[in-house]
């Protein structure tokens, strides 16, 4: 009785085990990056990122982006607390800078370490505040609302210039099909829209697949003293997103 009444124990246990480990399993997404235009003749490079469950919800923590020659230039780190975001950090290997943003009660924080000078912005608080890869979940979770064509503004940080900028996210039904959706991510200032192209997101009409991004990465390059920022056409493998 006392060894079956044991293994009765060790069957739970591992059961309660294997359920809390896919409760909280880490999902990884890869993509391929091309130059924007060039019908993916011209590689960039790679993107990989890792996403892992908290509650019932899909939270990305780490992004890497590499060069044509598998060198990493870029990482991406994001933390939560309580479910919520609380601070991204963009470290920028190749030019050796480090931007970190963090939600503090009354501010948020955008810190910058670049050739051993830290330059440090105090920001007021803002509503749908977004920073780094957390875009495409926020498409998911209102994907429905925004196939309505309803416009959401997004306060997102431009980490380059340690601010908070505020843009637009709709559908674009005129290049979306019945099997493809098209997000438009773009910046509402007049001026930010003259030097930034938009974003484009695909997605299909459940969001549950992620297919193709366009537009401008947390990656630069530099030229000399230049520090250049890379557009580019991501195309993913493989494209299932689960929420």
């Amino acid at each position: 009785m006392f060894i079956l009444k044991f293994f009765r124990c060790l069957l739970a246990f591992t059961f309660i085990c294997c359920f809390s480990y896919n409760t909280i399993q880490a999902q990884e997404l890869h993509a391929d990056l091309y130059v924007i235009g060039s019908s993916q003749s011209q590689s960039q490079g790679k993107w990989h990122m890792k996403s892992q469950r908290i509650g019932n919800k899909l939270f990305p923590y780490h992004v890497i982006f590499t060069n044509t020659d598998g060198v990493k230039t870029t990482e991406e780190i994001i933390t939560f607390k309580e479910n919520l975001f609380h601070s991204y950090t963009c470290i920028r290997h190749n030019i050796g800078e480090t931007i970190t943003v963090t939600m503090a009660a009354d501010h948020i924080e955008y810190k910058r370490l670049f050739e051993n000078t830290e330059t440090i912005k105090k920001r007021e608080l803002a509503t749908n505040f977004l920073a780094g890869p957390l875009i495409v979940p926020y498409i998911q979770k209102h994907i429905n609302d925004l196939k309505k064509g309803n416009v959401h503004n997004i306060e997102y940080a431009a980490i380059s210039h340690l601010r908070t900028i505020a843009f637009e996210l709709k559908i674009e039904k005129e290049l979306s099909t019945a099997d493809r959706l098209v997000f438009k991510f773009n910046p509402k200032n007049f001026l930010f829209n003259k030097f930034v192209d938009p974003i484009y997101f695909y997605l299909s009409p459940s969001g549950d697949i992620l297919y193709e991004i366009v537009g401008r990465t947390a990656a630069v390059t530099r030229d000399n003293d230049t520090i250049i920022a890379l557009d580019s056409h991501y195309i993913f493998k493989p494209m299932i997103y689960t929420r």
